[in-house]
């Protein structure tokens, strides 16, 4: 336990000191000759000053480190960091270098309630009908396939014209004849398969 407490106080001081490190970073380059600065940072540097209405480095003459510089310097520094910060964040402004991205919002990502997704609802016809078209695909290459299909579909029928109709039906599905039994009696005594006697 103390160690995981030592391992997320760790963690937690190194964004709180990369965030420092950011803030120090933009108020060294607000405080650099404009003169040292690239183009792009120049015009942001200058933009930024006129922004708040100070002149300049905040009208600093020689470089200092912003320690050593009085109270009044220090807050002008801090005004401009502060907006420079607000553009950055804002998107009017971007920020470069690998502190950039502690300097941005992160985007909106909502987290779940942990709920879970509804279930999409089975569709038992479909599945019907899914299995009835793959054992007709079976019974059309396997007599035994074929006779269990016509015994199944036929296990209810009491005459013969109701089981002669289904054997035609699964005729006209491509079923062979010759694995099919011929007839109602034929099924229910269990007979070899058709396919066995020819």
């Amino acid at each position: 336990m103390a160690l995981d407490t030592a391992r997320h106080g760790c963690s937690r001081w190194r964004v709180v000191t990369s965030s420092r490190l950011a803030v120090r970073t933009v108020i060294d380059e607000l405080s650099t000759p404009v003169s040292a600065l690239r183009t792009a940072s120049r015009h942001s540097v200058q933009r930024i000053w006129t922004t708040i209405g100070q002149p300049l480095r905040g009208g600093m003459g020689p470089w200092y480190p912003y320690e050593t510089l009085a109270w009044e310097r220090q807050q002008t520094m801090l005004e401009a960091a502060a907006t420079i910060l607000r553009h950055i964040e804002t998107g009017e402004a971007d920020g470069h270098g690998t502190l950039a991205p502690l300097l941005t919002p992160k985007p909106y990502r909502p987290v779940p309630d942990g709920t879970p997704p509804a279930a999409t609802p089975r569709n038992y016809w479909q599945e019907a009908m899914e299995a009835a078209d793959m054992a007709i695909t079976l019974a059309q290459d396997d007599p035994d396939a074929a006779r269990q299909l016509l015994t199944t579909l036929t296990a209810l029928s009491r005459t013969e014209a109701t089981f002669q109709r289904i054997r035609d039906d699964l005729l006209t599905l491509g079923i062979p004849d010759n694995y099919l039994p011929q007839t109602l009696a034929e099924t229910a005594a269990g007979s070899p398969s058709p396919a066995t006697r020819a």
